[in-house]
């Protein structure tokens, strides 16, 4: 009895681990994502601008 009693409790904690490092890997997906958004938001407007200042040579 003991010895299920403890590999439930070894199972759970485990299980509420891995819970943890997949939020965390969302949590650093999600940021990243973010972040990507953004440089690709000021890559093209630098490129628009850098058009716009090339129509004008």
């Amino acid at each position: 009895m003991k010895k299920i009693v403890l590999k439930t409790l070894v199972w759970l904690r485990s299980s509420l681990g891995f819970r943890q490092k997949k939020a965390n890997i969302d949590m650093i997906i999600e940021e990243n994502m973010a972040m990507m958004k953004e440089i690709r938001a000021k890559r093209i407007s630098f490129y628009r601008h850098y058009k716009k200042a090339e129509s004008y040579l």
